[in-house]
């Protein structure tokens, strides 16, 4: 690996252009759609298992 590739990964462009390609890659097989959903059900599982953790505290 040579220094400028390492300093790319560093400041993050590799990291971007991957995303990038990601993002790409679901819009043109019509799943640009799969991220926002992936994002909406991790947050209503974290609010599931909060709501969980309260209720078994109650006595």
């Amino acid at each position: 690996m040579n220094l400028a590739k390492l300093l790319s990964i560093i400041r993050g462009d590799l990291i971007e252009e991957w995303i990038e390609r990601q993002q790409q890659k679901l819009a043109a097989r019509g799943l640009d759609w799969l991220p926002k959903a992936a994002l909406v059900i991790v947050t209503l599982a974290i609010l599931v298992a909060i709501v969980a953790y309260g209720a078994s505290l109650r006595p």
